[in-house]
């Protein structure tokens, strides 16, 4: 693991990984909180694209205000110059390591609803989710559920355009329209909801 250096945040742990980015656990050196730092890999760090899209995450959650939705805190970079999203650390389990621990349903019927009110807030504002799945929902210690990885994320409002021919989001959850690059709206998020239930 490369060592990373974010000005103002002393980095503990590596957390979690995805295709573009790395999540560490960082604790903020003035307040002493616990943050959640998405940054992006080394060999991405001149990619344009990489870089537009962790700015527009940054930007999307920053619009959303939501109990259910993991918040945005800052938007920095490392010493080497990569960018960082400092996010809200949720303390927890994703679901899918949640259920293989206890699948239990009538707590999954419960997450289900949170999730969903956490969709309603996202799609009131124009933000489609594109990529919701198990490992992007977090459930922490004391109950909480919050939608997180906004990557791929759509506002509606901006009409911005997906790269022809590329495939955003985790196909085993798609909604047809979305695999077939049709437009897409709130109802994709929710036909990857019945997926993920």
């Amino acid at each position: 693991m490369s060592k990373v250096s974010v000005p103002g945040y002393k980095v503990l742990e590596k957390i979690g990984e995805g295709a573009m980015s790395d999540v560490y656990l960082a604790e903020n050196e003035q307040d002493k909180l616990q943050y959640a730092l998405k940054v992006i890999k080394s060999f991405l760090k001149e990619d344009e694209k990489t870089k537009e899209r962790l700015a527009r995450e940054a930007e999307i959650l920053r619009s959303l205000d939501s109990d259910r939705i993991v918040k945005v805190f800052d938007f920095t970079q490392t010493t080497d110059e990569r960018l960082v999203l400092v996010q809200e650390y949720v303390d927890g389990k994703n679901l899918g390591q949640l259920i293989a621990d206890q699948p239990i349903p009538f707590i999954g019927s419960i997450i289900i609803s949170e999730i969903l009110l956490g969709l309603e807030d996202a799609h009131r504002e124009g933000v489609i989710h594109r990529d919701l799945k198990l490992e992007n929902v977090m459930i922490s210690r004391s109950g909480e559920t919050k939608i997180t990885d906004f990557g791929v994320s759509k506002n509606l409002e901006n009409h911005e355009q997906t790269t022809t021919g590329m495939l955003l989001g985790s196909p085993v959850y798609m909604a047809p329209e979305q695999i077939n690059g049709e437009p897409i709206d709130h109802r994709s998020d929710i036909f990857s909801l019945s997926v993920l239930l």
